[in-house]
């Protein structure tokens, strides 16, 4: 976990220690803003494993959005801002290792270093604009729907996949556990869902209802390294649903 103060850049072993002893007083705290970039899949995180909640967040990827900015993401705001180029060389490491190589760790840092200079630049913007209170609103909004399990858990994950509509009832199914399946990946690896497989190849196999892992890699889109290591596991999950009755 990478944490900057106005001063200092701290890269945490999340495991080694309860960090929520560390962190709560002041993620939780009304009166300090915490800046975050594609904060969704984080403060899932930050909920689920170590019972905190935001309470004032500055989402730097809904500022974007609001400025109408092209590229959101957070690469391509450094160089836009400040033309400084993220390095990409650790971006398939082994980040389950330990200890961490020195560049891996100044990899990691660079991800949160220039978040609060970055939020100045961006506040500045859109209040000139009048669109300060949008990203409040935007920002209170994403904490209540990444805080809420209950929320979450009533809403079908399938309706938010594009071409789902089209699928026969069966097929539906087996999208609905193949988007559990990747779920538990993603919690697993601690990554975003989109950085496991996209909503658009997933459905493809479900329609495809592969016999190998192999079959996957004809997707577009569909990792290899995830066909390789994972792909049995869908398969079963797909070719279990497949081979029930239709209803």
């Amino acid at each position: 976990m990478q944490v900057t103060t106005d001063t200092t850049t701290y890269v945490v072993d999340a495991l080694g220690f309860d960090i929520s002893l560390v962190l709560r007083p002041s993620l939780e705290h009304p009166g300090v803003e915490i800046v975050m970039h594609g904060a969704d899949f984080d403060l899932r995180l930050l909920r689920r494993d170590l019972g905190i909640r935001l309470s004032c967040l500055f989402d730097t990827q809904i500022a974007a959005a609001l400025l109408g900015r092209e590229s959101l993401g957070l690469a391509a705001l450094l160089q836009d801002y400040y033309g400084i180029t993220l390095s990409k060389k650790h971006q398939r490491a082994d980040w389950a290792m330990r200890p961490l190589t020195e560049g891996m760790l100044e990899y990691a840092a660079a991800d949160t270093q220039y978040l609060r200079e970055l939020s100045v630049q961006m506040r500045t913007e859109l209040r000139a604009k009048g669109r300060e209170a949008w990203l409040v609103e935007e920002c209170r909004a994403l904490e209540e729907s990444s805080s809420s399990r209950q929320e979450s858990e009533r809403i079908d994950p399938v309706t938010r996949v594009k071409g789902a509509r089209e699928l026969r009832p069966r097929q539906v199914t087996a999208l609905r556990r193949a988007l559990q399946w990747r779920d538990q990946l993603a919690m697993a690896k601690d990554k975003a869902l989109f950085r496991i497989v996209g909503d658009g190849p997933l459905l493809e196999a479900v329609v495809m209802n592969p016999h190998r892992p192999q079959e996957l890699l004809e997707i577009k889109g569909f990792p290899e390294g995830l066909a390789r290591n994972n792909g049995a596991d869908l398969v079963q999950i797909v070719g279990s649903v497949a081979r029930l009755q239709e209803s």
